[in-house]
């Protein structure tokens, strides 16, 4: 193993209106104790046989949690000495401060900042829980941060069906303040799509390639030339979600809900639990066979990302078919 996702809170400061984690949920941050019984475990399972260590620092809002992400990569740093270390993390860019930028642009590879565009679109969505949108402190300490890490810095965007319009110009917009990394993806947990949305977005996806640099645009983790077929997603096996009370997920949109849960950092992981989970990738959805996108669909994150928006492992999500689709239209990918 040597993918870890280690979830310092589930807090936010944030009340963002599409939040697939939901704005009732149980607020939990990881304690040093536990974070150093987490260490255990990577040190245990990280295969050494790999150059690179990859964590990503989740949340909520992680850097509410920062004084433990510290923990984890001075201790990290002590216990597994000889592997490169590549650490992640998404932020809103809401509580930055001078001290912790500082220590983020010395020691984490790749920082991502959460902004929807232009102002309206953000604040709209990216709220405080009095109502105030957080466009301006976002943008503030994002271009504080691209003073210094330059084209490193990634934008990430979300985007729903009431602000597809514009979508191209949004991304244009963000392009030329700076930020030249820019990855648009959808809320598909709105339950308000509609197909001609579809029709749309692939307009907007086409506007946006044919003005900004080609790789400067990204509406998912798709390679532009080619889609691979995914295969068996190895989830809990080469890689795995640690959420705040040590429980394993095998991946995150799974996390912390039970029923997805496989383990937990005191008992280790539940190879039976797992590979029931696991098992789900391997069933056809009959309702899916023939479609062009199948095989790279074939994983068990589409079946987690099902049974979360209909209930049932084999009973396709709309909005995340409806995209692929959209995707590879757009692009003319080459399915392999």
């Amino acid at each position: 193993m040597n993918n870890y996702t280690i979830w310092l809170t589930t807090d936010c400061n944030l009340r963002c209106r599409y939040c697939y984690e939901g704005v009732e949920k149980k607020t939990i941050v990881m304690e040093q104790d536990l974070a150093a019984q987490v260490v255990d475990f990577i040190c245990e399972t990280f295969d050494d046989k790999n150059e690179e260590l990859c964590i990503d620092f989740h949340g909520g809002e992680p850097l509410l949690n920062y004084k433990i992400l510290v923990f984890f990569v001075e201790t990290l740093q002590v216990r597994i000495p000889n592997c490169k270390k590549n650490y992640s993390l998404t932020t809103n860019a809401t509580i930055l401060n001078e001290e912790q930028m500082e220590y983020l642009i010395k020691n984490i590879k790749n920082i991502s900042v959460s902004i929807d565009g232009c102002r309206e679109k953000h604040d709209c969505n990216r709220i405080f829980p009095n109502g105030k949108g957080s466009y301006d402190i976002a943008i503030e300490n994002s271009l504080k941060l691209l003073g210094i890490l330059g084209e490193k810095l990634r934008v990430r965007m979300t985007f729903g069906p009431q602000t597809i319009g514009g979508l191209a110009e949004d991304m244009q917009n963000l392009y030329d303040m700076g930020f030249k990394t820019v990855s648009a993806l959808p809320d598909i947990f709105s339950t308000e799509w509609k197909e001609e949305d579809f029709i749309l977005l692939k307009q907007e996806i086409e506007q946006a390639k044919r003005k900004i640099n080609q790789e400067a645009v990204s509406f998912n983790l798709l390679d532009p030339l080619m889609v691979q077929k995914k295969g068996r997603c190895l989830g809990g096996i080469i890689g795995i979600d640690i959420y705040p009370n040590g429980d394993f997920y095998p991946c995150t949109m799974a996390s912390g809900t039970e029923v997805f849960r496989i383990g937990n950092v005191k008992t280790g992981i539940d190879i039976e639990k797992r590979e029931k989970i696991l098992a789900h990738s391997n069933e056809k959805i009959q309702e899916c066979v023939g479609c062009d996108m199948y095989s790279f669909c074939e994983c068990i994150r589409c079946r987690i990302v099902n049974n979360l928006t209909t209930g049932d492992y084999m009973t396709p999500n709309f909005v995340q078919c409806m995209y692929n689709n959209t995707i590879i239209s757009a692009n003319g990918y080459i399915l392999m």
